[in-house]
Formats: structure tokens, sequence, C-alpha cells
């Protein structure tokens, strides 16, 4: 599982040995250099020039897909928009998602705290939806959640004003392609 999910998000987030600039930061391989700092000098990185492959698979697992609990998530596509989202748009982002689908799925005597961290309440809340005849719609709900989530975000670009439309547009025909199932 974990194989297919990183393979399918690296080829979202591309592989290419080219350092991207943008908005002053630098990006290589997925890994923007100055919002994951710390973590890249602890690592002996000191410029996006220097991230390698291998840092990059080290980042993968230790920054995201470990913290986001994508193993004890039991259904792949979920699993994967999870991770995907996390690396995307930031690990807390990815669970209130999350939570939010789940709190849809219970009753409210039931609901969790809608607080972007993915403890044992939240997994038992998760393995009961994702047993219970909901699951598919489950699924499906994150994956709408996902793309609602997008549109949030482009809204603040285009209010902000630094992004041309085409720009903006680009960047949502990219984030859909990435809202989907992978098995």
């Amino acid at each position: 599982m974990k194989q297919k999910i990183m393979s399918v998000t690296n080829k979202s987030e591309g592989l290419k040995k080219k350092v991207y600039k943008k908005d002053g930061k630098t990006t290589q391989y997925g890994i923007c250099y100055e919002i994951h700092q710390k973590w890249l000098n602890s690592y002996g990185v000191y410029s996006a020039s220097e991230i390698t492959l291998s840092v990059k698979r080290i980042f993968d697992n230790e920054v995201f897909y470990i913290p986001l609990k994508i193993d004890q998530i039991n259904d792949l596509d979920l699993a994967y928009n999870v991770y995907d989202m996390g690396y995307n748009s930031g690990r807390s982002t990815a669970i209130e998602l999350l939570q939010e689908c789940i709190n849809i799925f219970l009753d409210d005597d039931n609901a969790i705290d809608v607080d972007g961290g993915i403890g044992k309440f939240t997994l038992a809340a998760l393995n009961f939806v994702l047993k219970s005849k909901f699951k598919k719609s489950f699924v499906k709900t994150y994956i709408k959640f996902r793309k609602a989530k997008y549109i949030d975000i482009l809204d603040e670009y285009r209010e902000s004003k630094k992004h041309t439309d085409t720009h903006l547009m680009n960047c949502l025909e990219s984030w859909n392609r990435r809202c989907r199932r992978i098995s």
C-alpha cells in the first residue's frame, strides 16, 4: 500500500532534478526548502538544490506517511487521498477534513473533535465508519471535501491578486486530478 500511495503522489509532485523558484521559495522533488528548512538542515541539506531522492524518500516517510498514520487507514483510496492532501496542503488540513467527514457519518453523541490531530479517537471512529455500510460513501465524501477545500484555497489566492486567473485554473485542474481513487 505504501509504495502505491507514494508512487501516485510522486507522479503529481514531479520527480525531476530541477529546482523550481516561485514566490521566493525553492522546491525540488516536491519538497519546499523554506517550509521544511529545519527538517532538511537536520539531514545536512542547506538548499533546495541539495535535496536528493534518498532524502526525499526519508522525508516523505517521516514528515507525512508516519505522522498521518497512513498504515492505520484500512482503505487504499482513502489512505491515498489523506496522504496526498497532507502532502499538498498540510497534515493538519488533511486530518481536519478527515475528522469533518467522520462526524458526518457518526451520531452527534459520538462526534470527534476536529483538531487536525490523528489520535486514538479519530482512528477508532474512522475504523468504525470504514467497517460500516457507508464505507464507499465515506471515501467519496472525503474526495468531495478535498475538492471543496481546494476551491477555498483558490478563492483566497484570487482575493490576494498575486496570481492570474489562468494560473489559478491550472492549479484547480491539477488539484482535481489528484482527488481520485487509485485502487
